[in-house]
């Protein structure tokens, strides 16, 4: 014999999932229903409800992991930045940071240093002791 799921919290066959969206069901089909209530009306209450539901979520875990932070000693100290601050960080340039087109440094060149273009197909294979080249041989 089936047991079916019963709505009555007290029944040991009710189940809190199926009760959920059977009211779910009944509110829907009494929406659609309604002569009043247009299908936006509907759609509108079903997404505020969702973003309401994230948002209260969203805020709980934001202060439970603020505590968590707190309780394992970090402290966050971070200023409220204006869009504009923003722009200006990421776009600007810095000033009194200007760094030369071209390298002017005059590093001395260590007695290994070597030109070598690896893009060259007729270059000296740097790893061997041989004049061969890296696809053949001289």
């Amino acid at each position: 014999m089936i047991q079916s799921m019963t709505s009555d919290p007290t029944d040991s066959n009710f189940s809190y999932k199926h009760y959920c969206l059977e009211q779910l069901d009944n509110w829907v089909n009494s929406a659609l229903d309604c002569s009043d209530i247009t299908a936006q009306e509907i759609y509108d209450t079903i997404t505020n409800c969702s973003h309401e539901n994230a948002t209260y979520h969203k805020y709980n875990f934001d202060k439970n992991a603020e505590v968590l932070s707190l309780l394992k000693g970090y402290k966050e100290n971070l200023s409220e930045a204006t869009e504009e601050d923003w722009n200006d960080f990421w776009n600007s340039e810095s000033k009194g940071r200007e760094y030369p087109k071209e390298n002017t440094h005059n590093f001395k060149k260590s007695k290994y240093y070597y030109e070598y273009d690896r893009n060259d197909p007729h270059r000296i294979d740097p790893f061997t002791n041989s004049n061969s080249i890296i696809n053949g041989t001289i």
